[in-house]
């Protein structure tokens, strides 16, 4: 359970900054967890400061301090760092779908569009892409084309979220 399982992953990783002080995947690993669990946005950034002075070309890191910006709503950051983690890793779609989650959150459509095609690419399985998509096509005004993505998403979530938006902007209330 998550109520288990990120303190014990602070506790290991508390024990492994013990015995390296500057291992700063713990650091940015850490970050993370303040980041998401605690809500602790100061101690998210203290943690992933200290990761990225240890290790400033390590790509998993600069990702990660690309999702607290985005927490900072810090937007266009976090799309520069993330735009240069796909250009020194470009086959990474965990890489690409954080792009364009970051795009779509700042409003631009067609860039969100082309990350999340990118994403589907290289992985064509990867749940959330066709509903980014989709999104963004509902946010261009193209409702016949998004509810295309939205049937093709493998995450039932996000698929029943998206078809019923997507049938909202046709006008389809039933459906």
């Amino acid at each position: 359970p998550i109520h288990e399982g990120y303190p014990l992953a602070r506790e290991m990783l508390q024990k492994a900054l013990a015995l390296d002080p500057d291992h700063a995947p713990a650091h940015a690993r850490l970050g993370w967890i303040a980041e998401v669990y605690d809500n602790d946005l100061a101690t998210a950034a203290r943690h992933m400061e200290r990761a990225l002075a240890l290790e400033p070309g390590n790509l998993d890191i600069i990702s990660n301090a690309a999702n607290l910006l985005v927490s900072l709503g810090r937007l266009d950051a976090a799309t520069a760092l993330q735009q240069y983690v796909t250009a020194q890793d470009p086959v990474n779609p965990a890489a690409h779908g954080n792009l364009g989650w970051f795009q779509r959150l700042a409003g631009h459509w067609e860039k969100t569009i082309a990350s999340n095609r990118t994403l589907l690419q290289l992985s064509p399985d990867t749940i959330g892409a066709h509903y980014e998509i989709g999104v963004a096509l509902l946010s261009l005004g193209e409702a016949q084309a998004a509810l295309e993505h939205m049937r093709q998403e493998p995450s039932e979530p996000f698929r029943l979220a998206g078809l019923a938006m997507a049938h909202h902007a046709l006008g389809r209330t039933v459906e």
